[in-house]
């Protein structure tokens, strides 16, 4: 059975090559969808065009959207309405803006799962992987291996407000290790963070909202990211924190680049109690460091006008901005 996508664009394939390809650029990502669906002569002209995309995020609930991310275009969403191996979706709703208008359309291809249509994006859209997967309460319908098989394996992994246990543990054993993790910080059995999760060689750590007396000193030295972030998920007393910084000085958390601690609550002497005892050197000049969003350290290419150095034992400098 034909999809009304051949018969929508079947005049076109009747041009020379070069004809077709000056029409599809100035096509807007929908229509150039539909023409690399028809045949494999559309698909590799619409190749020929080397669009150049940059990222591909999934967001799985009780349905997938995937955000396709590009250099030089709008970028653009797909939805899938349901994960079922034994159905293949056929079809997907296709979500874009342009700078006139907002398009709903659904874009059809008799016979195709999902891995095809990932597949088909990947390759007519140079995309190279899978940068984040979400698994949002409601993906707890499916098997993590069963969102594995289909999308792939990602860079970055965000687990979102899961209550179940098993679940999560699932989800972490199917996925591990990945290059990012974003976790909320009472997702596991008594609200206490594994160690054999802070202990992953994680580019980036992201603990979210959450019981903010979860994350303790011990779990921070523990953590062996390069950066962390802990986002109302702990409510360290000023002398903590320098006993950290103390212990960060003698090289504890070695891989560390950039640590955000931020909560709400910040007396009025914290920096004072922070820094006793604690050499360091007031800059005026600015520079590029360490940030401090309520409290925190930051390694991360981010301008700021005066702040406090404080230098570990083996020469690395923190800057912490006032």
């Amino acid at each position: 059975m034909s999809s009304p996508t051949h018969s929508s664009h079947s005049n076109l394939l009747s041009l020379p090559d070069d004809e077709i390809v000056e029409k599809l650029r100035v096509m807007d990502l929908d229509q150039i969808i539909e023409v690399s669906l028809i045949s494999e002569r559309s698909k590799n002209l619409v190749k020929s065009l080397k669009i150049q995309g940059t990222s591909v995020h999934v967001d799985v609930k009780s349905g997938v959207s995937v955000s396709l991310f590009f250099e030089d275009r709008h970028n653009c969403s797909l939805k899938f309405e349901k994960i079922n191996p034994t159905i293949p979706p056929s079809e997907v709703i296709f979500f874009f803006n342009t700078d006139f208008q907002y398009i709903e359309k659904t874009i059809r291809k008799d016979q195709f799962g999902i891995e095809d249509w990932m597949k088909h994006l990947h390759t007519i859209f140079n995309f190279r992987g899978i940068f984040s997967i979400t698994l949002e309460a409601a993906s707890m319908e499916y098997d993590p291996k069963e969102v594995k098989k289909y999308f792939g394996m990602p860079s970055e992994i965000d687990l979102r407000f899961s209550r179940n246990n098993a679940f999560n543990q699932s989800v972490l054993q199917t996925f591990l290790p990945v290059d990012s993790l974003v976790i909320p910080s009472d997702m596991f059995e008594n609200s206490r963070i594994p160690p054999e999760v802070l202990i992953q060689n994680f580019t980036s750590l992201e603990i979210t909202y959450g019981d903010p007396n979860i994350v303790t000193l011990d779990d921070l030295l523990m953590t062996n990211s390069k950066s962390i972030d802990i986002i109302e998920s702990t409510q360290f007393e000023a002398k903590v924190l320098n006993k950290f910084i103390k212990l960060w000085q003698q090289g504890a958390n070695p891989r560390m680049q950039h640590l955000l601690i931020y909560y709400e609550t910040i007396k009025e002497d914290d920096e004072e109690t922070i820094l006793k005892g604690i050499k360091h050197k007031k800059n005026s000049n600015g520079g590029i460091g360490f940030f401090r969003s309520s409290v925190g350290f930051n390694y991360k290419n981010i301008w700021f006008s005066g702040g406090i150095d404080i230098v570990r034992k083996d020469g690395v400098k923190a800057s912490w901005p006032l």
